[in-house]
């Protein structure tokens, strides 16, 4: 049998599966071209459809989900913060806690304060924790109102016995002693460190690595120091990266091992 001939055979043989093989690619393709275009359909008309909610209906969920959309930059929305305002009180008015909570923020971002504390306020009366911890810290920096550290404190601790990290950890901060009428209390200051980092707040955990690192409050433990350093680099606080570093300088000026 000649061998070229026979290669030739072989070659036309394998055509059909080469071609069935290619076909088959073909048309996944354009199965999958136009899977995504009826995904980009179907969530265009699921938007279209929660907007025509929001604006035309009293029901607050739908409206405060659609400011949000216009607050947050999103690149494939319009953003019209004046309009989400329109919204959120119109949730506000219907009784949804959530779209006050987010005015008053959207007011504080702009520096606002002033609008934002009457919101917070209505709110932290209500035992609404995150206004509670809000409200102790324009109390503690006088924004929108005086400031008044012993206010400050009655607020952020009303929002720590709700379990707020975040309110645990500025009240640490208050006894550090950097504020009006309020003396250095450095056991205090460590206790609510600690509490607030055991809630899982990465910043305090850093506190914590850097008083265990320099002995601030506490004796020095430079293990301890890295393990609540490393802690606070998990909860995602980035800034402990360089709190490790100088845990490794100390280490290395007292010749201890890594």
């Amino acid at each position: 049998m000649n061998p070229v001939l026979g290669q030739k055979e072989s070659d036309k043989a394998t055509h059909p599966a080469v071609e069935s093989f290619l076909l088959a690619g073909q048309r996944l393709i354009w199965l999958l071209k136009w899977c995504v275009i009826a995904l980009v359909l179907v969530l265009g008309f699921a938007l279209a459809a929660v907007h025509v909610l929001a604006r035309t209906t009293y029901m607050p969920s739908e409206k405060v989900f659609v400011a949000q959309l216009y607050t947050d930059d999103i690149w494939w929305h319009p953003t019209d913060k004046a309009y989400a305002k329109v919204l959120l009180r119109e949730a506000m008015a219907a009784g949804e806690v959530k779209a006050q909570y987010r005015l008053a923020r959207d007011y504080e971002k702009e520096k606002n304060y002033t609008e934002a504390f009457p919101l917070h306020q209505d709110l932290a009366l209500k035992g609404f924790t995150a206004s509670q911890t809000r409200l102790g810290l324009m109390y503690m920096d006088g924004r929108g109102v005086s400031q008044n550290t012993a206010v400050a404190i009655r607020w952020l601790k009303s929002a720590a016995a709700q379990g707020d990290a975040t309110a645990h950890y500025f009240i640490g901060w208050i006894y550090l002693g950097e504020l009006p009428d309020m003396p250095q209390d450095l056991a205090q200051a460590m206790q609510w460190f600690q509490s607030s980092a055991y809630l899982g707040d990465g910043q305090a955990r850093d506190v914590m690595a850097r008083f265990y690192a320099t002995g601030k409050g506490v004796p020095e433990d430079l293990d301890l120091a890295m393990r609540w350093a490393k802690s606070s680099l998990d909860a995602g606080y980035g800034e402990a990266t360089k709190t490790i570093e100088l845990i490794q300088t100390i280490r290395a000026e007292k010749g201890q091992k890594k």
